[in-house]
C-alpha cells in the first residue's frame, strides 16, 4: 500500500500494505423599509438585525454579515475570515472565502439552512458549531460552482462539533476532526466527496449514507488516525476494485450495525488494538477485513458474504477473534491461520444486523 499526503488530504492507492458584505447595510437587510421592511427579514431583531445573523452589521469578524434584502423573505448571509461572536444561521450562508469558528465562540445553523460554499473555501471550527438540522429539514453544505468544482468541506480544529441530519455535497472532505477535537453527528449524508471521514480523536457518528464516487475514486473515503471513534448504523458504498473502504491506524475504533459494500478491502486496519466489528453486513468487495497489524480484535454478529478474495486476509503481526457470524466462504486465507481465532459459523444469516433505521 502506497500512500500520498497532497494539500491535507490523504490518498491510498491499492491495498497492499466569517465575515464579509452582502450587498446589505450596516444592520439591515436590503436597508429599513425597503422590501422586507422594519420588523421582517431586513428588520431589527432579525437576520441581518440586531444580534442575530450579522447582528448591528456585524458578527465579531472582520467585515460585516447583513443579509440580502430581497423580497422579504430568507436572508442571505456572507461569512468569510473570522467569527469572533456568536451567530445563528437560517436561509442562505455564502461561504465567499475559508471562514474559522473563533475558540470559544458558537454558531448555530438552524434546520433547512442551506450553507454555500466557493470553490476551495471551506469551515473551520476552532470554538462550537451547532447544526440542528431534522429528518425533514436537514442542513446542507454544498459548493457554489456549477463546474464541477467542489469546496473544501467541514473541519473540526481542536474544536466541537454538534452536528444533526446534515447533507454534505460536492467537497474534498466532507467532516475532518483533528486530534484533541470532539464530535457527534447523528444523521449524515455524503455524496459527491473524494473523502468522507478524516477522524484524528474520539467522538461518535451514527446513521446515514457516505457514498463514494464509483470508479472516479482514488482514495478512501473513510480514514481514521489514532482515533477512538464510533462509527454505527451507516451505509458506506460505491467505490471500487481498487480502493479501501474504511482505513485505520491506530487506535481503539468500534464499528457497529454498518452496511460495506464496492470496495476492495471493505476495512483495512494498518495498527490499532482492541477494535470491534459487530452486527454488520460486509459483501461484495474483495476483502471483508486486511487485518495487518491490528491486535486484540474482535468480530462477532456480522454477515459475511460474497467478499471475493478473502473474508479475513494479509494477517502479518496482527491477532483477531471471530465468533458468531455469518460467513460465505472461508472464514481467512493462509496468512491468518495463525493470528485469527475463527468460531464455527452460524446459520441463518443474522436478521439484526446492519444499519437501523434513524428514530
Amino acid at each position: 500500500m502506497r500512500l500520498l499526503a497532497l494539500a491535507g488530504v490523504i490518498w491510498l492507492f491499492g491495498c497492499g500494505s466569517p465575515l464579509g458584505t452582502d450587498d446589505g447595510g450596516s444592520g439591515t437587510a436590503g436597508g429599513s423599509g425597503t422590501a422586507g421592511g422594519s420588523g421582517t427579514a431586513g428588520g431589527s431583531g432579525t437576520a441581518g438585525g440586531n444580534g442575530t445573523a450579522g447582528g448591528s452589521g456585524t458578527a465579531g469578524g472582520s467585515g460585516t454579515a447583513g443579509g440580502s434584502g430581497t423580497g422579504g423573505g430568507a436572508a442571505t448571509t456572507t461569512l468569510s475570515g473570522t467569527v469572533s461572536s456568536n451567530l445563528t444561521l437560517s436561509g442562505l450562508v455564502r461561504l465567499t472565502d475559508d471562514t474559522i469558528i473563533a475558540s470559544g465562540v458558537t454558531v448555530t445553523i438552524q434546520a433547512g439552512t442551506t450553507v454555500r460554499a466557493e470553490p476551495t473555501k471551506g469551515l473551520d471550527v476552532h470554538g462550537t458549531l451547532v447544526v440542528q438540522g431534522t429528518k425533514a429539514s436537514p442542513v446542507v453544505f454544498d459548493t457554489a460552482s456549477s463546474g464541477g468544482l467542489t469546496w473544501a468541506g467541514l473541519t473540526v480544529t481542536g474544536g466541537s462539533a454538534t452536528l444533526n441530519n446534515v447533507s454534505v455535497k460536492a467537497c474534498t472532505t466532507a467532516f475532518h476532526a483533528t486530534a484533541g477535537s470532539t464530535y457527534t453527528v447523528v444523521g449524515i449524508s455524503v455524496s459527491g466527496c473524494s473523502g468522507a471521514l478524516l477522524l484524528e480523536s474520539a467522538g461518535t457518528i451514527q446513521y446515514g449514507t457516505l457514498h463514494g464516487m464509483g470508479l472516479a475514486q482514488q482514495g478512501s473515503p473513510v480514514f481514521l488516525t489514532n482515533a477512538n471513534a464510533t462509527l454505527s448504523d451507516l451505509l458506506i458504498d460505491n467505490t471500487n476494485s481498487g480502493v479501501d473502504m474504511v482505513v485505520v491506524n491506530g487506535g481503539t475504533p468500534h464499528f457497529d450495525h454498518l452496511e460495506i459494500t464496492q470496495s476492495h478491502c471493505a476495512l483495512h486496519f494498518n495498527s490499532g488494538s482492541n477494535i470491534t466489528i459487530t452486527n454488520s453486513n460486509i459483501h461484495g468487495n474483495s476483502y471483508m477485513l486486511m487485518l495487518e497489524a491490528a491486535t486484540g480484535v474482535t468480530i462477532t454478529g456480522n454477515n459475511v458474504t460474497m467478499n471475493s478474495t478473502a473474508n479475513i486476509g494479509s494477517c502479518t503481526t496482527g491477532s483477531a477473534t471471530a465468533s458468531g457470524n455469518y460467513v460465505m466462504g472461508a472464514a481467512t486465507d493462509g496468512t491468518c491461520t495463525a493470528q485469527v481465532t475463527v468460531s464455527a459459523p452460524v446459520t441463518p444469516a443474522i436478521a439484526t444486523a446492519g444499519p437501523r433505521a434513524q428514530p
